[in-house]
């Protein structure tokens, strides 16, 4: 039988195989329930601690899309390195859309106010984004099906999908500049002119009614239309008098 220290010497990954396996449970009891725990190793291979099997970066990504959360831990270091793996999977499947001018200024300026944007304004203005699609995908549901149109109050029951976007839009208004105007607040109704006539009574019993419309005044007769002519003709004639 060969003895425990010459077999270990001869097969250093049993040894290592051993160690992993007892800090395994720890990695466990760092990771919110429900997550899977991911080993990366030096060669850039990915292990699923949890279901016990090698992944690619595909397959990460399809684990990511089912809504399941990962998290990545350095097989040698025990750090947890999921930012690092999730942004290197987004630059290497979505490369086109970072340019190289964008990822200059964003490491010169990771520190400054970019870092900020990333930081803070970024991950609020998405949350909004996501929150406005799923509404106005839960409203397009509901315009499928005609007995959810109206609520128990018997009016419509959709609101504004865009207000929470735009209310995290003010919130980074630059200084100085004025808050743009309440699209909600409609227009003050134009005041109708009163009528100085009073209303007609009405005779049939239900109530007043307005007055008539007054009646054109009627064509001028037609003798005085004949008169006109006359005239006309006194003046025509009276000219050719003149020119003889």
């Amino acid at each position: 039988m060969m003895p425990l220290g010459l077999s270990l010497r001869l097969r250093p990954g049993i040894l290592f195989l051993v160690l992993c396996t007892c800090h395994a449970p720890s990695m466990k009891r760092h990771a919110p329930e429900g997550t899977v725990v991911i080993r990366k190793y030096p060669n850039r291979r990915l292990y699923d601690v949890t279901r016990s099997k090698h992944l690619t970066l595909d397959e990460l990504v399809e684990l990511i899309k089912q809504g399941r959360e990962v998290q990545v831990i350095d097989s040698k270091t025990r750090e947890d390195i999921t930012p690092a793996v999730l942004a290197q999977v987004v630059l290497e499947q979505n490369s086109y859309l970072f340019s190289a001018d964008f990822l200059h200024q964003l490491i010169r300026n990771q520190d400054g106010l970019i870092g900020d944007f990333l930081t803070e304004f970024l991950p609020k203005v998405l949350d909004s984004y996501l929150e406005t699609r799923d509404l106005m995908r839960r409203q397009m549901t509901q315009f499928t099906t005609p007995q959810a149109w109206l609520g128990q109050s018997g009016a419509l029951p959709f609101t504004n999908p865009l207000t929470n976007f735009t209310d995290h839009l003010r919130q980074f208004r630059p200084p100085g500049f004025a808050p743009p105007p309440d699209s909600t607040r409609g227009e003050e109704p134009e005041t109708q002119p009163s009528s100085s006539e009073p209303p007609t009574p009405s005779t049939d019993g239900f109530g007043t009614r307005p007055a008539p419309t007054p009646i054109p005044n009627p064509p001028p007769e037609q003798s005085e239309v004949d008169d006109l002519k006359q005239r006309l003709l006194d003046l025509e004639t009276r000219m050719a008098s003149l020119k003889d």
